[in-house]
């Protein structure tokens, strides 16, 4: 019993009271109506806070009078349910507060878009919303249909979309997130609740390179697809990176290369391959011109290796999958998409047969040769992971403080940790851990 209770001076609330505070502060309406002034939603808070405690005080000591119980039973039923989604609105509401413009200014967002948001950032990371202005992103940003997202050059961006999709975006590079198209073939002017979640999974590469992780299902139902200016890659479950280049004479190629999975590329709707993992693919822009045209690509000559170089196997051929194989030349030449993904591939044959030394050393390589490669994170765990199979202790707590200061936050942080008996709240250690 209250000190309140025991001196007859608590205070009844009717479920009628709540409900017309809760109803006249915080319609259905208002909920999906931009974020209001924090001060005033602070200032409410308390308020709302009591005023549902209070009620639900009153329906505990209702149940030990059946008359009272069953007269208010209806209604307190209505309070709870709009109380839990009041408070769960009001929470998202405090949290998503990721969103400023360039003078620190939030811009408005829907409580309704916490599902998909911006996870990790290094660099400049701009949003621009249909019919707005690019307006700087800080992470925990929240994302909708319609939006887009950039990163400067040399910045990275990591988004995370609803169904364990994880999209990595390297610099340079522009992202849409698109409403999957209706009946007429045309997307819908705006998402509504319906279809945020499904337009999440429809996504537009127009320029740069991508690097998605999607968590597989158990159906063929695609989980993502990724459009370009040339193709449509359709995934249902698998880790692969997509390249779009854009060329001086106005051509834009599309590479597709497939660490774990499938994939599957089509183009004007029929399909043009179907890769596994240590596959890749080309449209046909990159593989006829690069030759006399490397040149003089917007975003330089990064693409393909000189075709006398020894350092790596070319791309593939347009609309054709070329098979993972070990890469025996030392040369530090810049390499291809399709290059990190057969290291990264043989690499993974080479830990199958129980070849670890192999496995270390090719792991080891691709982090020399590509040091801003997409698949560094996962390259980092592996290798980490290798040198505790192989006995390599110390070396594997280098590797475990290397990983955890560049990716406090990565998927294998638990794994780095217990390397380093670092306890949960210690997610980056501050040793100098420079490779």
């Amino acid at each position: 019993m209250t000190k309140a209770e025991a001196t007859g001076n608590t205070q009844e609330v009717e479920p009628e009271e709540v409900m017309n505070l809760l109803g006249s502060s915080l319609s259905p309406a208002h909920l999906f109506s931009p974020a209001e002034d924090a001060g005033k939603v602070s200032a409410r808070r308390p308020q709302t806070v009591d005023m549902i405690g209070r009620a639900i005080t009153r329906e505990h000591a209702s149940r030990w009078h059946p008359q009272s119980w069953a007269q208010h039973r209806p209604k307190l039923a209505a309070v709870a349910l709009i109380a839990a989604g009041i408070l769960l609105a009001l929470g998202f509401r405090w949290r998503i507060d990721g969103l400023t413009t360039s003078g620190g200014v939030s811009a408005p967002v829907s409580a309704l878009s916490f599902e998909s948001h911006l996870s990790d950032a290094h660099g400049l990371v701009q949003l621009r919303r249909e019919g707005g202005l690019p307006v700087k992103m800080a992470v925990g940003a929240a994302l909708n249909a319609g939006d887009t997202v950039s990163t400067a050059d040399g910045a990275t961006a990591k988004l995370s979309l609803p169904g364990g999709i994880d999209l990595a975006l390297n610099g340079s590079t522009e992202l849409g997130l698109t409403a999957p198209p209706n009946a007429t073939g045309s997307a819908p002017a705006s998402p509504s609740r319906a279809n945020v979640a499904i337009a999440t999974r429809h996504v537009s590469l127009s320029r740069g390179r991508l690097h998605a992780s999607v968590d597989p299902t158990p159906t063929k139902f695609p989980k993502l697809t990724v459009h370009t200016p040339d193709v449509d890659v359709v995934v249902t479950g698998t880790i692969f990176t997509v390249d779009v280049k854009h060329f001086a004479d106005g051509r834009v190629a599309t590479a597709v290369a497939v660490v774990r999975g499938q994939v599957v590329v089509q183009q004007g709707g029929a399909q043009k391959a179907k890769l596994s993992a240590g596959e890749s693919w080309s449209s046909g822009a990159i593989s006829s011109g690069v030759a006399d045209s490397a040149s003089s690509e917007v975003a330089g000559p990064d693409w393909v290796p000189d075709p006398g170089s020894s350092a790596v196997p070319r791309a593939a051929a347009s609309g054709s999958a070329v098979s993972s194989e070990t890469v025996s030349s030392e040369s530090s030449a810049v390499g291809t998409l399709a290059d990190e993904n057969r290291l990264f591939q043989a690499a993974a044959d080479a830990k199958h047969s129980g070849r670890a030394a192999d496995q270390i050393r090719l792991l080891r390589r691709l982090l020399g040769r590509y040091v801003g490669s997409a698949l560094a994170r996962e390259v980092r765990a592996e290798l980490m992971r290798a040198l505790v199979r192989s006995g390599q202790k110390f070396q594997a707590q280098l590797e475990a403080r290397r990983y955890l200061k560049a990716y406090p936050s990565g998927p294998a942080r638990a794994e780095a940790q217990s390397l380093l008996d670092l306890p949960d709240d210690k997610a980056s250690p501050t040793t100098d851990v420079s490779p």
